[in-house]
């Protein structure tokens, strides 16, 4: 237990601290031996011994870590309060995601959704709460930090469903019939973000006839979205792009501070793929349109 957080600590309060942590450690093998029906053992294997450790590290943290709390117990407490609110969130958030979800999901997406509903089924906030959800596959817009871990994993991937779920709501659902008919077609519903490559579309539509129209792209679009951009530098393309993203905020109607932030956060990560595409002449590994 020599790496643990105990920055800000002298040698006696980090003494004091193990201590309790010890003590602590002790009553969670008890309480965690009670719930899963496994009598009056105090022994673990080393493996449930570090997981239970790591639960407790984590529990802690939510209510200021090892340094903010003098009194271990009654912060594991504090903590385990918090974790079980942020239960209750995400189990309120999931119910929001599953009934606003588009009328068509990718097997990914869908496959996720359920994960996280299971996930929240059965996680045990009070001995292992930093455990992740297995089984998450759909690619989310923004990096998911390392550093997240348990419930706060969890919501942040509910957090972004939701806001997806509205952004693709504000497209017209029989020009979306259409897209995702070819994103299938494509087989991309496996490997890309279906809230993205919608919003990469729409952004084409719009640099190449200043309206969003018809989503999927023919072949004439195609041609002319490479002539334009094979025209313009690195910065006019991504001006060119950011001004499409402003025009599709405007178009959607969208109000929502965090919707309007994953619209403008495709640009970023679309700029160094269709540069590349763009030199290739292959933008039909970008915009979806018929093959």
């Amino acid at each position: 237990m020599n790496d643990l957080p105990t920055i800000g600590l002298n040698q006696e309060e980090q003494k004091a601290r193990m201590d309790q942590l010890f003590l602590l450690m002790g009553a969670q093998v008890k309480s965690y031996h009670k719930q899963n029906h496994m009598g009056e053992s105090t022994s673990v294997s080393m493996e449930l011994a570090q997981e239970l450790l790591e639960s407790m590290l984590y529990t802690l943290d939510q209510a200021g870590g090892i340094a903010g709390n003098p009194n271990m117990s009654a912060g594991l407490e504090r903590g385990q309060k918090i974790l079980e609110e942020k239960l209750s969130q995400g189990q309120q958030l999931f119910r929001l995601v599953e009934a606003t979800a588009p009328a068509w999901q990718g097997e990914c997406r869908w496959d996720t959704v359920q994960t996280l509903g299971r996930y929240l089924q059965s996680y045990d906030w009070k001995h292992l709460a930093h455990k992740l959800q297995e089984g998450i596959c759909y690619p989310l817009v923004t990096a998911v930090p390392e550093r997240l871990k348990g419930i706060d994993h969890a919501l942040l991937f509910l957090r972004m469903l939701w806001i997806e779920n509205q952004i693709m709501d504000a497209f017209p659902e029989a020009e979306q019939e259409r897209l995702w008919s070819v994103f299938c077609q494509n087989d991309r519903g496996l490997t890309e973000n279906q809230c993205e490559q919608l919003l990469i579309n729409a952004i084409g539509k719009i640099t190449v006839s200043g309206a969003v129209g018809t989503l999927v792209f023919t072949g004439k679009e195609w041609e002319a979205l490479q002539a334009l951009f094979s025209r313009l530098s690195g910065g006019m393309m991504e001006a060119a792009l950011r001004k499409a993203a402003s025009d599709i905020i405007i178009f959607l109607k969208l109000q929502d501070p965090n919707a309007i932030s994953y619209v403008r956060q495709v640009v970023p990560n679309l700029l160094p793929r269709l540069t590349a595409a763009v030199s290739s002449n292959n933008l039909a590994a970008i915009f979806m349109g018929p093959q």
